[in-house]
């Protein structure tokens, strides 16, 4: 592993895992031309450099803009020429797993995955690609401690951009802020809240702030400055297993850190030792006037912090754990060997081999990039040729030594429905094809619905969309399919009577559109059966 390769353009990351490789003596380069636009230009010159470079590993990080399939195809094709070790360095789990995540596994398929948040690696591991836990951290060359910047100066600080979809996207998040934020903002303590998008969407938090409390956006070697300048910051989390960046950031630069007690925070670091941490208001009013009117306490609790992140927390540190975690799997990769043992629980992704709606009055195939499943009134003839069905073909497979423990029918609503259908699923019961059913030739589909959907839930146009998914339990059917005891020929889905209305769902043509948008991850939001599989006893 004499040299790798980091494909990154964000101004923190490259300001910091670059620096850790540094440290550690590991010849590394990183891309010097812009990743934006994505264009073949671009991709022919990370084709060129990583040509002249020759690195054996290759890392990759975040969600930036070099995280497109036009550069993972490049990556991809480099490792296989030159066996070449791919790590991808999740940041966004597990609020972004399924959208992002699992995009990366499946467009780049790196070798070996590292997450930020405790649990996630198992989750990787079912997919059949090794992981392990590894958290952010600090670049000790700047995140340490200065002397109070009077720019920067307040009793308590804030740090971190605030965009209105992160109220939706996150589990802690918000509950972070009213904990911690909204008992001082009605207190009117000597507040500073730094970052992006604060002045142009604070209207839309669910509680008030005064425009006073908002400085703006800072510059990252500026942010150490206002940890040291302030007497207390407030670390939001987003997740319980995890610990945002800043957290880390913010001790490195020795400030007091006040947070949310969770499971991450008392892993690493201990409550009243390193940290301080609340758990409700009433709590956070009671710690910031405590540390607020004993500064030798809070001075001594921000020291101990610094000194356990400098100690145990560098992005040195990170590397050199993964360097020793891959190291086996690199030889293996060099020898064509494969090491990895497969999990207790394997998950598999089955996506739609034929998906196509039908219209059910002209016969005609739909190929579409929705899926639409219609009904109308029977006495209503102008809408009559509207009414269609959806037909899907999964091909599903047994895996040896394991057994189907779940199953799961997944769609996606990519317009807003009409009515309140409800949508059944039936088990189609002979072989068809689509000339057949444009002769006007239906299969026959099992006498009663091997399950029934709701469409019943208010369509969302903001990220994650998590009221848009629609599933269904298949587990009983994808086993018989398996067995053999029941043939797959596929599903057959429509509105049952008697409700009219129409439900739309993304098929695999689908690439976005404007109520969801356009993203590079469009493939997770297309249709699929989720199996789990368990090791046979």
């Amino acid at each position: 592993m004499n040299k790798w390769f980091y494909m990154e353009s964000h101004e923190f990351f490259l300001k910091t895992i670059p620096d850790a490789l540094k440290t550690l003596d590991i010849a590394h380069a990183i891309p010097t031309y812009s990743p934006t636009p994505v264009n073949t230009t671009t991709a022919m010159k990370l084709k060129e450099h990583l040509a002249a470079f020759r690195p054996d590993v290759i890392l990759i990080t975040g969600w930036t803009p070099f995280q497109r399939k036009p550069y993972f195809d490049v990556i991809r094709e480099y490792c296989q020429q030159h066996q070449a070790f791919l790590v991808f360095w999740s940041f966004e789990d597990p609020t972004h797993t399924d959208i992002w995540g699992k995009y990366i596994a499946q467009a780049a398929k790196p070798d070996y995955i590292f997450t930020h948040a405790l649990g996630c690696d198992t989750i990787y591991e079912s997919l059949g690609i090794p992981a392990s836990y590894l958290p952010f951290a600090i670049n000790p060359h700047l995140h340490y401690r200065r002397e109070p910047d009077p720019k920067f100066t307040s009793d308590i600080a804030l740090v971190g951009r605030f965009e209105p979809e992160m109220m939706h996207s996150t589990s802690l998040r918000m509950a972070s802020l009213k904990t911690l934020l909204q008992p001082l903002v009605a207190r009117d303590y000597d507040i500073a809240i730094w970052g992006s998008g604060w002045k142009e969407h604070f209207h839309q938090l669910p509680f008030p702030i005064p425009e006073k409390y908002l400085r703006g956006p800072v510059s990252y070697e500026d942010i150490p400055k206002i940890y040291s300048s302030a007497k207390i910051n407030l670390a939001i989390q987003n997740e319980p297993v995890l610990i945002t960046r800043r957290t880390f950031e913010c001790m490195g630069s020795g400030g007091f850190v006040l947070t949310i007690n969770t499971p991450a925070i008392r892993k690493h670091f201990a409550i009243d030792r390193h940290v301080a941490v609340s758990t409700n208001r009433t709590e956070t009013l009671q710690q910031v006037d405590r540390y607020l009117h004993n500064p030798e306490r809070r001075l001594h609790i921000a020291a101990n912090g610094q000194k356990e992140t400098h100690d145990h927390h560098t992005y040195a540190a990170r590397i050199r754990e993964m360097v020793e975690k891959i190291q086996p799997y690199v030889e293996a990769k060099k020898e064509n060997k494969i090491i990895f043992s497969p999990p207790q629980k394997i998950q598999k992704e089955v996506f739609p081999e034929v998906n196509f709606s039908l219209s059910k009055k002209k016969k005609s195939y739909i190929n579409d990039v929705d899926l639409s499943a219609k009904r109308s009134s029977s006495g209503s003839r102008s809408h009559a040729a509207d009414d269609a069905g959806i037909y899907l073909l999964f091909k599903v497979a047994e895996e040896a030594l394991y057994e189907v423990t779940f199953a799961q029918l997944k769609l996606f609503a990519s317009i807003p429905p009409s009515g309140e259908p409800v949508l059944n699923v039936y088990a189609i019961e002979l072989p068809w094809s689509v000339q057949s059913l444009r002769c006007g030739r239906g299969p026959a589909i099992s006498k009663n619905p091997v399950g029934t959907i709701a469409i019943n839930k208010p369509f969302q146009t903001t990220y994650p969309w998590n009221g848009n998914w629609y599933t269904l339990d298949l587990t009983s059917l994808v086993k018989n399919w398996i067995s053999g005891k029941q043939m797959n020929y596929g599903l057959y889905l429509d509105i049952a009577p008697p409700k009219d209305g129409a439900v739309y769902f993304t098929s695999t043509r689908w690439r976005g559109n404007p109520y969801i948008g356009h993203f590079e991850y469009y493939v997770r939001l297309h249709p699929r059966l989720e199996i789990e599989y368990s090791k046979m006893v």
